[in-house]
């Protein structure tokens, strides 16, 4: 993606979710072209979004045997409770199963074309974030309990910013929300009601990621950067999306 492409993207981000007290320091960084991310921001956001794209290229031509790996390491997963009160749940198996063979090829088509900062479904997108975000927001201000499946407002909202995360963990937290959202946008207009009720779910894209990068880690062929990032505890400056026991599962199992 080109520096003002991104440029475009990024600044349309920032008006729509700059009163989320949570994004301060990173809209800051941002916006003032510090070096926090080691280059630039807007070629760190640029690079980011580039390794995203490839994980939903990787996942609309995924193969029927590597689905059915990640399908029997999910299996083992559920055996062991690891999914109770998870948006994972709804892994990468059960996400392409209700897709079917048709829509997946066509998902990374629908996600490029939604990302463009001039379509509709851009504006959508970005709106749908912004209300998530902010109804996680106030949801942490009320002291709310914040984990998926606890009540109704938790799953419709997105808190996972309020968890205190570092300036480069917040760019890919709002990266990935906003390409589920792209993706939901665009799949809810979907002619199959099976599809059209699954993108009502919270994080189906977002999980069938997960189980990607698990899958493409076990093999030797992760992009290190996203999976360090989504191992890492929030402490740490990660995202703490993917525990050690999914890991080694998915490790044993394609060893």
């Amino acid at each position: 993606m080109d520096a003002k492409r991104c440029r475009k993207i990024t600044q349309k981000v920032i008006i729509e979710l700059r009163h989320l007290p949570e994004l301060q320091e990173t809209i800051a960084a941002i916006e003032k072209e510090t070096n926090i991310f080691g280059l630039n921001p807007y070629d760190y956001i640029a690079q980011q979004y580039g390794r995203y794209i490839e994980v939903i290229k990787d996942l609309s031509t995924l193969s029927s045997s590597d689905i059915n790996c990640i399908h029997r390491a999910n299996q083992q997963c559920a055996s062991l409770h690891m999914f109770k009160g998870s948006a994972a749940a709804g892994g990468l198996d059960y996400f392409l199963s209700v897709l079917g063979r048709d829509a997946q090829k066509q998902l990374y088509t629908d996600i490029k074309t939604g990302i463009n900062p001039d379509s509709p479904i851009f504006v959508e997108s970005l709106k749908d974030l912004s209300d998530r975000m902010t109804k996680g927001h106030w949801l942490a201000e009320l002291g709310s309990e914040l984990r998926d499946g606890v009540s109704k407002e938790a799953d419709y909202a997105i808190w996972g910013h309020t968890k205190g995360l570092s300036p480069r963990a917040t760019i890919h937290f709002v990266l990935c929300h906003f390409l589920e959202r792209v993706f939901t946008a665009q799949f809810s207009r979907y002619p199959d009601p099976k599809v059209r009720d699954m993108v009502k779910q919270k994080d189906t894209l977002l999980a069938a990621m997960m189980d990607l990068l698990l899958f493409r880690n076990a093999q030797q062929k992760v992009d290190r950067v996203i999976i360090d990032l989504w191992t890492k505890s929030r402490k740490d400056g990660g995202l703490q999306w993917i525990s050690k026991d999914r890991l080694n599962i998915y490790n044993q199992l394609l060893s």
